[in-house]
């Protein structure tokens, strides 16, 4: 055809043109790769489409595409629906074989309140916040992507419906045509309601748009998910409670810690007189009966302040590699005996044997019979109190969900009855010193507080749940090593060695004075010569004057002036052979014991026989 070379030249010049290029007769025939970037549509999807599908201009008349050549200003509708201010240039061209219209487009540079708009438009698009906007009767009239996000819905299922569709029926409640006029910037924290039925926290920010007349055209709405912020709020809250809870506890430990230091030296000083006096009387005199009960009632005293340092995390540990296993079935072997025919007890274990903890197993114990004493406390009528243990690896994100824990490798045992529960105050307490839900007479209240102690001491932590009614689980976590541990066979060997006395010199060093001279009265009645000193710095001062004769300085770690320790590295400076025994009513635990060196420690309260023996074995050494 005639027509075709022409049409094939304007198509390889508009394949080459940056302009955008469009042929119309009465549907577009062609346009090239510009104006197809600039529409978004293929030419396929334009030869569908008219003019008026594209441009748009409500000043244009109707045969704008047959008129004189001209530059009409239009606004382009591309794919993606953003308007954008064109020219064209109009003009005639035949295109195969049809007389057509050519139009070139150019974009304009947008007004400045168009420009504002699409700025305006684009913060719409790219906000975190919900904003809807509504007229003064509740029928949205737009609403961005971040309120559809958050309320579950698209775009499109919004706009047209009452906002009521965020609200819960029972909060929803319209405003009177005065409070329209009267909001102005209206703050609320209220809760907004999700398509899929679930509500979640919102804080609202509301203004109303108002027209020329000062009636109310639009209601404005911003909304911001509170979610995440009251989760963190919540979070912090609790570590905050578990901070207070913590320096509540360390405060009362140390209180504890004292009061049993001070409590065992009164301890001694009975003891030491008691024993003092068995030894002078007969075995058939009058008051050797009334004696052995003091004594034996000072025993008991001496348990009530192992509980309370090991509460306070001041007793001594004996540490060494144990199955975990093994030590619960120990315990279980006697518990099973002494629990009443409507409990029922078991165990399910869950460690390899060879997952080891360094842990002293006597301590342990005390914590697996205290809980066991509790569960059955708890648990009125037929019931069960169930132990099990397994390995717990807790990782980051574990521990972010549960304030509680620490990160790491553990000994898990826990300890579960179906007794009667506990309420969130009940919970908040029980690691107290003396807190007993229990009848007079019936709990020291010591209990779960020497639980408490222990595991913190060994370096583990604890976790409880309970509901009333629902029965209480108790877990213990305690640090398994990175390498597994071998079991130490000798480290419950006994020493046998007797408590015998000896004609050594001594020199005692303590500040408590009824301590002191109950000490020496044993020491003395043992065939010891025996020098005293009422502080570190005397026992320095009594040293030097006798150092060719002392052959053990026997020094409490806490004393005024200089304590024990420092006392030693004088005395030692002196005479650095001379050999050492430290005494305390409190011991720290094993890593702060290290300033000791190779001296032995003995705890108070000690026995007669305890003392003997220490300083006895010390000497031969």
């Amino acid at each position: 055809m005639p027509g075709e070379p022409r049409t094939e030249t304007f198509q390889r010049m508009g394949e080459s043109a940056s302009v955008a290029l469009f042929v119309y007769e009465h549907r577009f025939l062609y346009a090239n790769p510009a104006a197809l970037e600039l529409s978004g549509y293929s030419l396929d999807e334009l030869r569908d489409m008219v003019p008026d599908d594209l441009f748009l201009s409500e000043a244009l008349p109707a045969d704008t595409w047959t008129a004189t050549p001209g530059r009409p200003q239009f606004r382009l509708k591309p794919r993606d629906g953003a308007l954008r201010r064109i020219s064209l240039h109009l003009g005639r061209v035949d295109f195969d074989g049809v007389r057509a219209v050519q139009a070139v487009v150019q974009e304009q540079e947008p007004e400045p309140t168009e420009r504002a708009l699409r700025m305006l438009a684009k913060a719409f698009e790219t906000t975190q916040l919900g904003i809807t906007i509504s007229d003064p009767e509740g029928k949205i009239l737009f609403t961005n992507q971040a309120d559809a996000d958050m309320h579950g819905y698209r775009i499109e299922d919004l706009v047209g419906q009452d906002v009521r569709v965020f609200s819960p029926p029972e909060l929803w409640r319209p405003m009177s045509h005065r409070e329209l006029h009267d909001l102005h910037r209206l703050r609320r924290e209220t809760v907004n309601r999700h398509c899929l039925g679930h509500v979640f926290p919102v804080c609202l920010l509301s203004d109303v748009v108002f027209d020329r007349d000062g009636e109310p055209l639009a209601i404005v709405t911003i909304c911001e998910d509170m979610t995440a912020r009251r989760r963190a709020e919540e979070e912090r809250a609790a570590l905050e409670v578990q901070l207070r809870q913590a320096q509540k506890m360390e405060a009362v430990g140390q209180l504890a810690g004292g009061v049993a230091h001070d409590f065992n030296n009164l301890l001694v000083v009975i003891k030491g007189h008691v024993e003092l006096a068995l030894k002078i009387l007969e075995p058939g005199h009058d008051v050797v009966y009334h004696l052995i009960q003091t004594r034996d009632a000072a025993d008991k005293a001496a348990s009530v302040t192992r509980q309370l340092l090991a509460f306070g995390r001041r007793q001594e540990l004996a540490p060494r590699p144990v199955v975990l296993d093994e030590v619960v079935r120990d315990v279980l072997e006697i518990l099973q005996r002494t629990l009443p025919e409507h409990i029922e007890l078991s165990f399910d274990p869950g460690l390899r044997r060879s997952a080891r903890v360094h842990v002293d197993a006597a301590q342990i114990e005390q914590v697996i019979v205290n809980l066991c004493i509790n569960a059955r406390d708890a648990v009125e009528k037929p019931g069960r109190i169930d132990l099990s243990t397994d390995e717990a690896f807790l990782d980051t994100r574990f521990c972010e969900g549960h304030t509680w824990a620490r990160e790491g490798r553990f000994a898990r045992l826990r300890v579960h009855d179906t007794g009667t529960g506990m309420d969130e105050e009940t919970l908040s307490h029980i690691f107290e010193p003396f807190y007993t839900t229990k009848d007079e007479g019936k709990g020291t209240g010591l209990g779960l507080a020497t639980v408490y102690g222990i595991v913190e001491q060994h370096h583990g932590f604890l976790h409880v749940e309970s509901q009333l009614g629902a029965g209480t689980t108790v877990a213990i976590y305690l640090p398994l090593p990175e390498v597994d541990l071998d079991l130490d066979e000798t480290a419950a060997a006994l020493d046998e060695t007797m408590a015998r006395g000896g004609q050594e010199t001594l020199l005692v060093a303590e500040d408590d004075a009824r301590v002191r001279q109950v000490m020496v009265s044993v020491l003395e009645k043992a065939g010891y010569h025996v020098l005293k000193a009422r502080d570190g710095a005397e026992a320095v001062k009594t040293f030097t004057a006798n150092a060719d004769r002392v052959s053990l300085a026997i020094l409490d770690l806490v004393m005024p002036v200089k304590s024990g320790v420092m006392a030693r590295d004088d005395i030692r400076a002196i005479r650095p052979g001379v050999r050492f025994l430290f005494t305390t009513g409190y011991a720290t635990d094993s890593g702060n014991l290290d300033v000791l060196g190779d001296a032995p420690l003995i705890l108070k309260p000690f026995s007669y026989e305890a003392l003997l023996k220490k300083v006895r074995q010390t000497l031969d050494r």
